[in-house]
């Protein structure tokens, strides 16, 4: 966990105003006070995706619900405010629930009167009480007291849970690397902390190091032969005359690395163009001697400001829907958008729910083809989990979801439900008409060319 918190405030507008300008103004002087709290304001003006995604950067939800339920997502059911939470709830970040006072006097026009909205925001709450320990407000005097103090104890019980993290990861490092392997073996599923651990002078030769968090951590005279970084943060890591040999870089984060061009070259290593991607610029130097290519260093910046360009994406779908999955395949490797499809990919030999677990690892996101189909395989339920638990690890979004029919619009509980309202799923009912089906595949690659453009990069809060 980094060193500050990311705050989301979300609640109602219209009502709340002087209530959540009470709770951005304690956060800012929290962070005053600390120097260790970053906060997400509200803005009404963007689509839920941008909400969620907003959501998923944040480390705690402050959540404050008076007597009005608020705009209602598109096509969906539940409002922001209500997406919002749940989209933290699945991703298990702590929340913190305010709620009004039922006795508190306020204006009519500050009173839910759609009938529908009246049972929406009357299951809404009894869904936070069930869930959590709300706390009762009466003004926009009182709230922020409550806020802040409760953000304070959340912080230093995040931090502590995170320094604990650090410390047993690093004492089961010390221990050696084959069982730091082997306990990775055993938990494929964990997500590795080791940010701001001292490696300096460790050998981590052929250390498990896929989807770690290293940043601000000492990797100095480390070596690094035959590491796997796949997928690792190392922002900020010093890597001061770190030994690189067969060093594998793939898909990592080495933004304000530093010590890249001291570091001693045994063997290249293998940096390809996600790493590119994220990273912004590297010392060209650096990457001549890990044995990439004059012309990819000559257009790093192409990579960098063109990141559709290496999107890649897993398919998830049923075996009834071939037809379909053939068609928007053949149309997105047209676009330059690579994809796996597990018949056509998966090798000979290869154990199959590994080889799919990997592969969904492995691409930037994974295209969910809703239908009646598909939403009664196992398989694809199981697809579903690990993304959810990617985009929990990450935070960042995983999972584009489009249907081929109605099914899901149905569907009130479980997995689906959960997407169905906290996600905009592009509709391909009509895909066998031409028209239809080219509109809707330009829009979903709009979709994913806005989230490539967005990258990994922190943007500004909103409700």
């Amino acid at each position: 966990m980094s060193t500050s918190l990311r705050v989301f405030v979300c609640g109602t507008q219209t009502d709340l105003v002087e209530e959540r300008e009470g709770v951005l103004d304690a956060i800012r002087k929290l962070r005053l006070q600390h120097d260790s709290m970053e906060f997400f304001g509200a803005r009404t003006d963007q689509p839920i995706e941008t909400c969620l995604d907003e959501v998923r950067r944040s480390d705690v939800l402050v959540v404050v619900v008076g007597h009005l339920y608020g705009s209602v997502v598109p096509d969906r059911d539940i409002s922001f405010t209500e997406a919002e939470y749940e989209e933290g709830r699945r991703l298990g970040k702590p929340c913190l629930v305010y709620m009004r006072h039922d006795d508190v006097r306020v204006l009519p026009r500050y009173i839910e009167q759609n009938p529908e909205k009246i049972v929406l925001l009357k299951h809404f709450k009894e869904k936070l009480l069930a869930r959590h320990t709300v706390a009762r407000f009466r003004d926009a005097q009182d709230l922020p007291l409550q806020v802040a103090a409760d953000l304070s104890t959340t912080a230093q019980e995040l931090r502590t849970a995170a320094q604990e993290g650090v410390i047993e990861h690093l004492t089961l490092l010390n221990r050696g690397v084959d069982g730091w392997n082997a306990w990775r073996v055993k938990n494929p599923k964990a997500s590795p902390d080791l940010s701001g651990a001292n490696l300096s002078g460790m050998n981590l030769t052929a250390a498990d190091f896929r989807q770690v968090n290293l940043t601000d951590s000492d990797l100095s005279e480390a070596t690094l032969r035959w590491t796997n970084l796949s997928g690792a943060v190392l922002r900020r890591a010093n890597l001061t005359r770190a030994l690189l040999d067969e060093t594998v870089f793939a898909n990592c984060d080495l933004t304000g690395a530093t010590g890249m061009v001291t570091c001693r070259i045994a063997a290249p290593s293998t940096i390809d163009e996600r790493t590119l991607r994220r990273s912004g610029k590297l010392p060209a130097e650096f990457l001549r001697v890990c044995g990439v290519s004059d012309f990819m260093i000559d257009n790093a910046s192409i990579f960098r400001s063109e990141p559709l360009q290496f999107y890649s994406c897993f398919i998830s779908y049923s075996r009834g829907d071939e037809e379909f999955v053939d068609r928007l395949y053949a149309d997105l490797q047209d676009k330059g958008v690579r994809c796996w499809l597990d018949r056509r990919d998966l090798r000979g030999g290869d154990l199959l729910r590994d080889a799919v677990e990997g592969a969904i690892r492995a691409h930037d996101r994974l295209l969910l083809v809703l239908s009646e189909s598909s939403l009664s395989s196992a398989w694809v339920d199981q697809e579903v989990t690990t993304a959810f638990e990617r985009e929990k690890r990450e935070k960042k979004t995983v999972l584009f979801p489009i249907r081929l029919d109605e099914t899901i619009m149905a569907i009130k509980s479980g997995w689906p439900a959960d997407l169905r309202r906290s996600r905009h799923i592009r509709d391909f009912t009509n895909w066998n008409d031409q028209d239809a089906y080219q509109e809707a595949f330009d829009r979903l690659i709009r979709d994913l060319k806005q989230e490539a453009e967005k990258g990994d990069s922190p943007q500004a809060g909103l409700d």
